[in-house]
C-alpha cells in the first residue's frame, strides 16, 4: 500500500504538470500536437516516467546481491550487499511475497550511512512485505551487509526477489531483481604454495641432470 500511495501521488503531480504545459503552449500557439492531441507527443513519456512505468536510468546501475541461509525449521535469512550510485534519500524497497513470507525481522545492525525499515506482509489487504534500505547521505558506503530473517512457507530454497528504487521524492528511478552472490574463491594456503614451489624446483633440477 505504501508503494501504491507513493506512485499515485507522484502520478497526480506529473499529470498536473503536463496539463499546465499543454495549456501554456496552446495559448501561445507553440505546439500543434498539443492542440490536436491534448498534450505533446513527449507528454505521455513524461507521465510514464513519473508514474514509474519507465524508470529513470542512472549512470551506475543499482544492484542487490544476496545469500540465503537456513536458520532452522522454516526460518531463513537473507544477507544483502548493494552496488551502484546513491544520493541521500534514495530508498531500495525489496519485496517479500505475502503468499510465502511472514515475520520479517531485521537485526538492526547497519551503518550511519544507511537507515532500514521493515513492513510486514499483510494477507488481509493483501500486500507483500517490504525491506527498505535508505541512504542517509550522498555516495554512502557500500561496505555494509544488510540482514533480514523471515519465515518461509514456499518450497525449496528462497530465491531472487523484485526490488524498486525510489528517490527522495518517491519517484521510481530503478527496478530489478536481487541476484545470488558469487561464491568466494578461496585463496591457496601458504603450505600449498610452498609445496608447489618445491615441486617446481625438483622438476627443474631433474631436467638439468
Amino acid at each position: 500500500m505504501q508503494i501504491k500511495t507513493r506512485q499515485i501521488a507522484t502520478l497526480s503531480s506529473c499529470i498536473g504538470s503536463t496539463a499546465i504545459w499543454c495549456t501554456e503552449n496552446i495559448s501561445t500557439g507553440k505546439s500543434k500536437r498539443c492542440t490536436e492531441r491534448g498534450f505533446p507527443g513527449y507528454g505521455l513519456l513524461f507521465v510514464l516516467l513519473c508514474a514509474g512505468a519507465v524508470p529513470i536510468a542512472r549512470a551506475d546501475p543499482i544492484g542487490v546481491s544476496y545469500t540465503a541461509s537456513l536458520v532452522g525449521g522454516t526460518e531463513w535469512q537473507y544477507d544483502y550487499r548493494i552496488s551502484g550510485s546513491f544520493l541521500a534519500g534514495d530508498d531500495i524497497a525489496i519485496f517479500f511475497p505475502v503468499s510465502t513470507s511472514s515475520n520479517l525481522i531485521h537485526s538492526g545492525s547497519t551503518s550511519p550511512d544507511w537507515s532500514t525499515l521493515v513492513f510486514q506482509p499483510d494477507p488481509l489487504l493483501p500486500a507483500d512485505g517490504e525491506f527498505d534500505i535508505v541512504a542517509n547521505v550522498d555516495s554512502p558506503s557500500l561496505a555494509p551487509t544488510f540482514d533480514l530473517s523471515f519465515q518461509y512457507s514456499g518450497t525449496g530454497v528462497p530465491g531472487s526477489q523484485s526490488f524498486t528504487v525510489f528517490d527522495a521524492d518517491f519517484n521510481v528511478i530503478d527496478t530489478g531483481s536481487t541476484q545470488p552472490a558469487a561464491p568466494a574463491i578461496p585463496e591457496p594456503s601458504p603450505f600449498l604454495l610452498l609445496g608447489s614451489g618445491l615441486v617446481g624446483l625438483l622438476r627443474r633440477a631433474s631436467r638439468k641432470r
